[in-house]
């Protein structure tokens, strides 16, 4: 019977779905499955049913989504509700506590004003009492007050008849005040001339304190600043007085023959004023007086060393030079045998500036046999300086120089072995040796 049922079902099918045959070949044989109409409708419903069924679950899916979703907005619009309600609900909250606090502040201000109302009706209470008896006591004083005023006007009229007689008295004191007031009107335009004139006095005095004030304040920093002046310079007629002291130290020069004879020289009338402690604002007794002083005798001092300093040959005659020859015994450098040198040799190049030593005047001024080109500067406390085998004299006899004057250049003539300058320091007709006096200088003139 199934056989039958299913062959009815096939052919039915069968008009829209006919039977397939799939082949499946092989090298030994070849086979074929054959599709019934029936199993091809039941794999179409099956597939149906499948796909049916997916697209429900899908649409099932996407419907929740949805649902899931609007549920979602509706929470957040339903939580944007509550929470919107919760903040007015909030805001309810503290305005009623907010009133809540003004009502109980008005009820402490309200019991406040009811227990001072009690206070003050309790006060007037005492006063009404108070007031009570001091009228009681008023009255008894009153009924006293009569009694006494009776007494009084006895007394009245006793003092109207004394008054006749004081009135006849009053008229003489008024004489006598009358007289008094025209004295006392002149006195008293006496005492505001000398009141006027004691004010003008105060004030000019009060002008003159401050004008003593002030004249002892710029007194006091001029004081002050001389005295400082003073200070600085010591300091430099220190620092002045030790450097030329040095120089004549080291340069075995007798200072205080030099200062004496330098005195002597310059002692004319006249010059600059040289002032006094006195003339500064010192007292020469004092102190700051005695500094001043000693102060002025070391310039003088100064002063004098430097004018001998400038005319004592203490320059070094040229500039840059090398030292090829000292003073003293040496081996001659023509023949070779001892012999004394009188001076010191300085070389450098051909017409090197040759400078004065010191302020003189030129004495000799020529060629000498030896000495080639050759010059002689005579300067004070009897000093005289050479300068020979110059290749140019540039100063005559009877020049007057100062230290520091171009008088030559340097040169190789007389008997020299190369272009140098031979440089002497006589002193009253003796050598010395010129390196002691620049060396005495170096760093100092």
């Amino acid at each position: 019977m199934t056989r039958g049922v299913s062959a009815g079902l096939n052919a039915f099918i069968g008009k829209w779905l006919p039977e397939q045959r799939m082949f499946a070949k092989t090298d030994e044989r070849t086979r074929f499955v054959r599709l019934s109409p029936l199993v091809q409708a039941t794999g179409i419903a099956a597939l149906l049913a499948v796909t049916c069924w997916s697209g429900y679950l899908t649409i099932n899916q996407l419907a929740a989504a949805k649902v899931d979703a609007q549920l979602v907005q509706a929470d957040h619009k339903l939580t944007n509700i509550y929470e919107t309600r919760i903040a007015r609900l909030e805001a309810d909250k503290r305005r009623l506590a907010d009133q809540l606090s003004e009502s109980r502040a008005k009820m402490t201000f309200v019991a406040k004003e009811v227990s001072e109302t009690h206070s003050n009706l309790g006060a007037a209470l005492a006063t009404s009492t108070s007031l009570k008896a001091t009228h009681s006591s008023h009255r008894a004083q009153l009924t006293e007050m009569a009694s006494l005023q009776v007494a009084t006007a006895a007394h009245c009229d006793a003092l109207d008849a004394k008054l006749t007689g004081v009135t006849t008295d009053l008229g003489l004191l008024k004489q006598r005040l009358t007289a008094s007031d025209s004295a006392m009107t002149d006195l008293v335009a006496t005492l505001e001339t000398i009141a006027s004139d004691r004010d003008a006095a105060q004030t000019k005095a009060s002008h003159l304190s401050k004008e003593v004030a002030a004249l002892q304040t710029a007194y006091d920093t001029r004081r002050e600043q001389q005295t400082r002046l003073v200070s600085r310079l010591e300091d430099a007629a220190r620092l002045s007085l030790g450097s030329l002291e040095t120089v004549f130290s080291k340069s075995g020069v007798d200072l205080d023959n030099v200062l004496a004879e330098a005195r002597r020289k310059y002692s004319g009338s006249g010059g600059l004023f040289t002032p006094t402690a006195s003339d500064v604002g010192f007292d020469k007794d004092d102190t700051e007086g005695q500094r001043v002083e000693m102060l002025l005798l070391d310039m003088e001092r100064i002063n004098t060393m430097r004018i001998a300093v400038e005319q004592l040959p203490f320059l070094r005659p040229v500039g840059p030079a090398r030292f090829s020859s000292g003073y003293g015994p040496r081996k001659d450098p023509k023949n070779g045998r001892k012999a004394f040198h009188a001076g010191i040799d300085l070389a450098g190049p051909r017409g090197t500036a040759i400078f004065a030593a010191g302020a003189g005047e030129v004495v000799f001024s020529a060629r000498q046999r030896g000495y080639g080109n050759l010059i002689k500067i005579r300067h004070a406390f009897g000093y005289e300086t050479v300068y020979a085998h110059l290749n140019r004299r540039r100063v005559k006899v009877g020049d007057k120089v100062e230290r520091g004057d171009r008088i030559g250049d340097m040169g190789n003539t007389g008997r020299s072995t190369g272009t140098h300058l031979h440089y002497e320091i006589r002193v009253n007709g003796n050598t010395v040796n010129p390196a002691k006096y620049i060396e005495a200088a170096r760093n100092v003139l």
